[in-house]
């Protein structure tokens, strides 16, 4: 009996922030096998095939991961990820009835956190499974806009408990129903609502885990020190 769930991973090698980040080295290989050993490790358990869909030239190979070149348009800082992932599930041969999308950037990584989320989304009506965390010490209601001198009237609120609760998605996890997915990007739709094309009812997983998403120097050196630790 054939796989029914896809896990498809996606890194390019082009990027603004930090060029070909997730080749770049942790513990001693490159960060994206951090989500690659994952997917392949869950795998067995969900049955699931792992996808990477890359234009990276030297990507690392693995036994049980397809890698699927990604075409030039779909590599570009333009590109969009629902045209990625369409473009992977039109090129697989197995009707998969769920989707796992793991960005490759992502190397702090944790089986229950996409165990769980997938469980709950194969016995629900929801349409996908987004991953997110408490927004804290970066609440929008302590930011102002670029300027030389702070507004006299800027911070109404100082305590961090008088703040209004908000979520924001971290990156981890995003996991959805592939049949409503291929309707929606097959209709031609456009919508400049987020997540439009993976559903309508979607369900924010709240965590506390520590994801580190990388898109800069600086979120490397902290993965990097985070994930290394115990070299000192």
């Amino acid at each position: 009996m054939p796989n029914n769930t896809l896990a498809i991973i996606i890194a390019r090698a082009g990027s603004k922030g930090l060029h070909s980040k997730c080749m770049l080295p942790i513990d001693g290989e490159p960060l994206i096998n951090k989500t690659i050993n994952l997917a392949l490790d869950l795998a067995p358990s969900h049955k699931m095939d792992v996808v990477l869909s890359t234009d990276i030239p030297n990507a690392p190979e693995h036994d049980g991961l397809i890698i699927l070149p990604r075409p030039k348009h779909l590599a570009s800082d333009n590109a969009r990820v629902r045209d990625v992932v369409f473009d992977v599930l039109q090129k697989m041969e197995t009707p998969y009835q769920y989707v796992v999308l793991l960005y490759g950037n992502v190397p702090t990584r944790y089986e229950q956190l996409i165990s769980f989320p997938l469980v709950f989304l194969q016995t629900s009506s929801y349409d996908a499974v987004i991953s997110f965390q408490r927004v804290e010490k970066h609440h929008p209601d302590w930011m102002v806009d670029e300027c030389e001198t702070l507004p006299h009237d800027w911070q109404d609120s100082h305590r961090r408990q008088d703040l209004t609760p908000l979520i924001t998605p971290d990156g981890h996890t995003f996991v959805f129903k592939t049949e409503r997915f291929l309707r929606w990007m097959e209709s031609g739709k456009e919508s400049n609502t987020m997540y439009a094309a993976f559903g309508h009812k979607i369900k924010p997983w709240i965590h506390e885990e520590l994801i580190i998403d990388i898109d800069s120097e600086r979120d490397y050196l902290l993965a990097k020190s985070y994930l290394e630790r115990g070299e000192g």
